[in-house]
């Protein structure tokens, strides 16, 4: 996200970015015997449906005669029904923890450099795709003297994202640049091929990279997370990237007011700041983001448009 700002900034300067079986006495002899009795006449039914019924046919008891068996057949029916109630709740859970909370999204932006007079203004447009069993990212900026290029490949694994491959490609007036990033989780480490050498670190399912993270963002935000670290593959080596939830404001947009969670990012120095605001109806789609410097240069990122999953959003 960042470093898209300052991407748009060199575009424009250089324009000029267990079932429980409990233990019941058997039924009397002749209760017993009755019952075998009646399953057995069943037993010569060949029609599917009456195969199904005949295998549900409970014995016939005289429970009024004998009403410890009642309360033990009364137990009996209780223990199935709760057995009932936890096979639905475990396949339930079961069930929620494979969804995945990401939905595929269109979103145009608009990206703002402002450092005198005259602010410059230019467009770029981001997408998330699901192929396969995999996921893809892409950002994409055009300018009429040079363009950007930023796509990651990844996985999921319950809301955590895993990166497989991440490429990063610059052309134009801006000096050519082409990186890519490849995850070998085989070998927990990550290939950079146009070195041809390994990063200097162990992979682990905690790094992203740089495309990535802000996914991770989003997918933390829905679970609650209010303090999200991210340790970041960049070239070589990590770059470790700190945020903090500011709390909850409304937005103006064309479609109305909207409902926005504000981060910030932590840094060590005071010479610069960023925040982004993420739609909280919107499975925390990026709104703004803006990082103004101490010398006065602002730098900010405006959602104009998207669509995610079936719904559309005006933006600001």
């Amino acid at each position: 996200m960042i470093k898209y700002i300052l991407i748009f900034s060199q575009i424009i300067a250089v324009a000029s970015c267990a079932v429980a079986d409990p233990q019941i006495q058997a039924p009397q002899q002749d209760e017993v015997i009755a019952a075998k009795q009646q399953i057995n006449a069943h037993k010569t039914v060949k029609n599917t449906d009456q195969i199904v019924a005949a295998s549900n046919i409970q014995p016939v008891i005289d429970t009024k005669q004998n009403p410890e068996l009642h309360n033990q057949t009364e137990l009996t029916s209780d223990l199935n029904k709760k057995i009932t109630t936890n096979k639905k709740s475990v396949i339930s859970e079961d069930t929620s923890s494979k969804i995945s909370h990401l939905k595929p999204y269109v979103a145009e932006y608009e990206a703002t450099w402002k450092a005198g007079w005259f602010p410059i203004t230019i467009e770029a447009t981001r997408t998330l795709e699901k192929i396969g069993d995999n996921w893809k990212v892409s950002f994409e900026a055009y300018s009429s003297v040079a363009d950007l290029s930023e796509i990651s490949e990844f996985t999921l694994l319950e809301d955590q994202i895993l990166p497989i491959t991440y490429r990063y490609k610059t052309s134009g007036f801006l000096s050519k640049k082409l990186r890519k990033l490849e995850f070998n989780r085989d070998k927990n480490k990550v290939w950079l091929p146009y070195k041809e050498t390994w990063g200097n670190y162990e992979l682990t399912n905690s790094i992203k990279d740089h495309l990535s993270y802000q996914e991770q963002i989003r997918l933390d935000l829905i679970n609650g997370k209010t303090e999200l670290s991210y340790a970041v593959a960049y070239k070589g080596r990590l770059k470790q990237y700190e945020f903090s939830v500011v709390g909850e404001t409304s937005l103006k947009t064309t479609q109305g007011n909207m409902r926005a969670i504000e981060i910030k990012q932590n840094k060590s120095k005071d010479t610069e700041s960023t925040h982004i605001w993420l739609a909280k109806d919107y499975d925390y789609l990026i709104i703004k983001l803006q990082t103004t410097k101490s010398n006065g240069v602002s730098q900010t990122l405006k959602l104009k448009q998207a669509k995610i999953g079936n719904k559309k959003i005006s933006g600001l």
